[in-house]
């Protein structure tokens, strides 16, 4: 056999071995082919359709594997919040309720929290959220969308967004801890990225900063990111 008809009886059979479905990986040449150069070719042939067939039924599995990929993101009312202070006692500092909505541009459905004097980042208030996540999820972040009302934008703010997690009472885990300083005044809406699994009781939490007393951070929906 020339030289070359063999580029092009590769080229024929490569197009073949493409378009013909895995089960003829079997097929044996013809016997009259007793051409060694056309037998090596051949294998090689079918050792590529092998190789397709394997790749194509990798391609399946991922596919399935992403279709399983189901995301469940939650979103939260910020009404189930509390303030707390350093280490946890009940705060004297900030307050936190319903907002008024005839100051304000809010709902009855947004958070508002105040300070009773002013609070600094040393004075270490934060808001507490409560997450209720599905088990075995994998958080990836969260969205917080807030307005800040004040009068100077540089004193009041949040200063700092956390995840947390617990099992037993006597410690949690701080899964994601984002100290992007938080401006108003908005509204505006902010995105911390996480990465963990949920195995435990989860939550939110918001330091704050308020130069004013007279001031205010109003909280409305907060979305957090889970994949299953």
């Amino acid at each position: 056999m020339e030289q070359r008809t063999f580029p092009i009886l590769m080229g024929i059979l490569l197009v073949l071995v493409i378009l013909t479905a895995p089960a003829y990986a079997e097929i044996p040449p013809p016997e009259d082919s007793e051409d060694p150069q056309f037998l090596e070719v051949w294998d090689a042939l079918i050792a590529l359709q092998e190789q397709i067939a394997d790749a194509f039924c990798t391609i399946l599995a991922l596919e399935d594997e992403v279709a399983g990929l189901k995301l469940e993101n939650v979103w939260v009312s910020p009404l189930v919040a509390y303030p707390t202070g350093p280490n946890g006692p009940h705060t004297t500092y900030i307050t936190s309720g319903i907002c008024n909505a005839s100051d304000l541009p809010c709902t009855p459905g947004a958070l508002e929290i105040t300070g009773e004097t002013v609070v600094t980042e040393d004075d270490y208030q934060w808001v507490i959220f409560p997450l209720i996540l599905p088990d075995g999820g994998k958080v990836t972040g969260v969205m917080i969308h807030y307005y800040i009302n004040t009068t100077d934008p540089a004193t009041t703010y949040i200063a700092q967004t956390r995840l947390s997690q617990m099992t037993t009472p006597d410690g949690a885990t701080v899964m994601m801890d984002d100290d992007t300083d938080l401006y108003g005044p908005g509204p505006f809406e902010h995105t911390s990225f996480a990465s963990y699994q949920v195995g435990g009781a989860n939550t939110l939490e918001l330091k704050v900063v308020i130069g004013n007393p007279d001031d205010s951070i109003v909280i409305g929906g907060i979305e957090i990111f889970v994949e299953r």
